[in-house]
C-alpha cells in the first residue's frame, strides 16, 4: 500500500485515510524506495487537516525520518525528530516507550552528525527515565549506556568511556550472558579500546572475575558458563595469548563433551579452534592429529559434503602443507575444493579459498 494523500490522480482503491494506516512498517518500504522523501510531500497538509498530535501523523513522520536518514539528510531528519518528540511528549508523556525511543534515535543522529556533546547530554537525560520505567538492568538502558560510552570515547573522555562500558559489560554478562550479541559487541568494543593502550588483559580479567560466580550459580557445565569461556578464549586469541587460550579451550571442550556430546556442533567447533591454536604455537603435528579426529566425527555426524566437513578438510590440508606433506595435503585440498564447488558454487569465497590453496600446492616449487 502507499501513504499517499493527494487523490485526484489515483484510483480510489489506492487512497488511504489516516485512520486506515496499518501498523506494519514494511508496507511503506516500496514507497520509500520508489518515491523517497517526495512520497511525504503532502505531510504538511495532512498535519494541518488532522493535527500534529494524531498518532498516524507521528508514525508517518517517523517513517519520513528513516527516509531522510537513508538519504543522509541529517539536518532535515533532526528537525522532524524534534517535532515527533514534542508531539509524543504531549500526547503519550515523557516516559512513554515511543518517546524514549525517539529521543534515543535523536541522540544517535546527533552522534552521526559529530555533535557528540549534544548526543551525550541527550543520553544522560534519557538514562534516568529509562531506569525509572524499565529498571537499571533492561536491554534498552544497557544499549543506551553503551552508546553513551562510544559518544564519550569520540570526545576523548577515555576514562569515563571505559568506566561506563565496563559497568555495562558487567551487567550484560549477568543479565544477558556472554553468548548474547549485545554482550559480545560490548566485549569487542572494550577490548579494542584497551588493546590500543596495551591493557587488553584487563578485559580478559574482567571476564574471568565472573567465572567462579557463574559456576557456583549455574553449575560447571551450564550454557552461560560455556558461553563465558568462549568469550574468554576469543579475547585471548585477539591478544595473541595462544597458550592461555589453548588451556581454556581444552577445559571448554571437556565440558562441551560431557554436556553436549563429542559430535555436537559446538564441541567440534571448539576442537577446530584448538587445532588452530596449536598451529599458532608451531605444534602442527598436534594440530594435524586434532583435525583428523574432528574430520572423522564431522563426516559421521554431518556427512561427507557438509560445509563443516569440507572446512575441516581445507584446514587439515593447510596443516599438512606446513609440515611439507604435500602429497597428502593435495588430497585433502582437492576434496575441499571439489566439495565446495559442488555445494557452494564457483563464486563462493570458501570455494575460491580452497582453489587458492590447491593452486599453491600444485606449483612446481611446492611439489619439490
Amino acid at each position: 500500500m502507499s501513504f499517499l494523500f493527494a487523490t485526484s490522480h489515483l484510483p480510489e482503491t489506492r487512497v488511504q485515510r489516516p485512520d486506515e494506516l496499518e501498523d506494519e512498517e514494511e508496507d511503506v518500504q516500496p514507497m520509500l524506495h520508489s518515491g523517497g522523501v517526495r512520497a511525504f510531500s503532502h505531510l504538511p497538509a495532512f498535519i494541518k487537516t488532522y493535527g500534529q498530535d494524531r498518532s498516524e501523523v507521528m508514525k508517518l513522520q517517523s517513517l519520513l525520518i528513516k527516509a531522510l536518514m537513508a538519504q543522509k539528510k541529517h539536518a532535515e531528519a533532526e528537525k522532524e525528530s524534534r517535532s515527533v518528540i514534542a508531539a509524543e511528549t504531549r500526547v503519550l508523556g515523557p516516559e512513554a516507550k515511543e518517546t524514549l525511543e525517539s529521543r534515543s534515535a535523536l541522540a544517535a543522529l546527533l552522534a552521526d552528525m559529530d555533535r557528540d556533546a549534544e548526543a551525550e547530554a541527550e543520553y544522560r537525560q534519557l538514562l534516568p527515565l529509562y531506569t525509572k520505567v524499565h529498571g537499571a538492568d533492561s536491554e534498552d538502558i544497557l544499549m543506551n549506556r553503551m552508546l553513551l560510552a562510544t559518544t564519550l570515547k569520540k570526545q576523548d573522555k577515555n576514562a569515563e568511556a571505559r568506566k561506563e562500558l565496563g559497568e555495562v559489560l558487567d551487567i550484560s554478562l549477568r543479565v544477558l550472558g556472554a553468548g548474547d550479541m549485545h554482550t559480545q559487541a560490548q566485549i569487542a568494543i572494550l577490548l579494542s579500546w584497551r588493546k590500543t593502550e596495551d591493557r587488553g588483559a584487563e578485559v580478559t580479567a574482567q571476564l574471568r572475575q565472573h567465572l567462579p560466580g557463574f559456576i557456583k550459580t549455574y553449575g560447571r557445565d551450564h550454557t552461560k558458563v560455556l558461553d563465558l569461556q568462549r568469550a574468554i578464549i576469543a579475547t585471548l586469541v585477539t591478544l595473541e595469548k595462544y597458550a592461555e587460550a589453548e588451556k581454556e579451550c581444552r577445559s571448554l571442550i571437556a565440558a562441551e563433551t560431557r554436556t553436549l556430546g563429542p559430535e555436537a556442533g559446538e564441541t567440534l567447533k571448539s576442537r577446530r579452534t584448538l587445532a588452530a591454536l596449536l598451529t599458532q604455537q608451531h605444534q602442527e603435528a598436534e594440530a594435524e592429529k586434532e583435525c583428523r579426529q574432528v574430520l572423522a566425527l564431522t563426516e559421521r555426524s554431518l556427512g561427507a559434503e557438509h560445509p563443516e566437513t569440507l572446512s575441516t578438510c581445507y584446514h587439515l590440508a593447510a596443516y599438512l602443507a606446513v609440515q611439507k606433506k604435500t602429497k597428502e595435503a593435495l588430497k585433502y585440498a582437492q576434496r575441499a575444493y571439489a566439495g565446495r564447488l559442488k555445494v557452494l558454487g564457483r563464486d563462493h569465497e570458501d570455494t575460491r579459498e580452497a582453489n587458492e590453496l590447491l593452486e599453491t600446492l600444485t606449483k612446481p616449487e611446492t611439489k619439490a
